[in-house]
This record gives structure tokens, sequence and C-alpha cells, in this order.
């Protein structure tokens, strides 16, 4: 399978994309993969070869990744694929940045990827605390 490089795939994505929402003059996206949901070049998850994505678990509890596989190109279903893990627990930050090397994920990303997992990491553990005091 021939592969074309992540701008040529951007400017035929970048005007009929399913995952584009507009609310005023602003854009977002809601793909798994586009890392701070910003629907431009630099933060598309659809144009870029290795992409990651960082969001709250299920009940603001937990992180998931969304992470691009390298094998299942052609298979839109079982290509992008997510994991959760626990904030609280220091082995699932280990095992998220296992996740990243074993999937050839971009470096640029691990700073990118740590501030944004302490931030959900305080956000959870904040929403327990308030739970427990109601």
């Amino acid at each position: 399978m021939t592969t074309y490089s992540d701008q040529f795939i951007w400017n035929i994505v970048r005007n009929q994309s399913s995952f584009k929402v507009q609310k005023k003059q602003y854009k977002f996206s809601n793909h798994p993969c586009s890392f701070n949901q910003k629907y431009n070049f630099t933060n598309s998850g659809i144009a870029s070869q290795s992409s990651v994505g960082l969001k709250k678990g299920h009940k603001g509890k937990g992180v998931i990744l969304s992470f691009k596989k390298k094998e299942n190109f052609n298979k839109p279903n079982k290509f992008v694929s997510q994991k959760g893990f626990e904030t609280r627990n220091k082995e699932s930050k280990k095992k998220v940045f296992e996740i990243l090397k074993e999937n050839n994920i971009c470096p640029c990303y691990e700073k990118k990827v740590t501030r944004k997992y302490k931030k959900l990491g305080y956000e959870t553990k904040k929403k327990e605390t308030e739970e427990k005091k109601n």
C-alpha cells in the first residue's frame, strides 16, 4: 500500500471531515487522536502518521489513551486503539510511555502527554474529593 505525506492528506481532508466541529469562528476536532481537540494541521489526528489522544475516562475517572497502530492502516475500525488507565497509579504512567514507544509514536509527544496526564489526574482527584464531601 502506498503512503502519502501528512500535508497531502490534510489538504484533501481539511474542508470535508466528519470530525470537524465549528463553533462561531473556532474549529474543533472530535477525532480520538486529536491531542488538543483543535482542528488544524499540527494537531490533526487524521493527517499525521503518528498521533496521540488523551481524554478523561468514563464518568471522569481515569484517562483514556488513543493512538494509531501501524499494522491496521487499511482497516479503519482497528486503526485507532484505545486503552484506559487509572491516574493515581504510578505504574500506569509508565505503561502509557511503553505503549507510545511500542507503536513508534514521535518522542516530541512525551512532554505534552506528561502535562496533560498530570492535569487530567489532578482533575479526577479533585472530582473524587468533591464526591466524598457530598
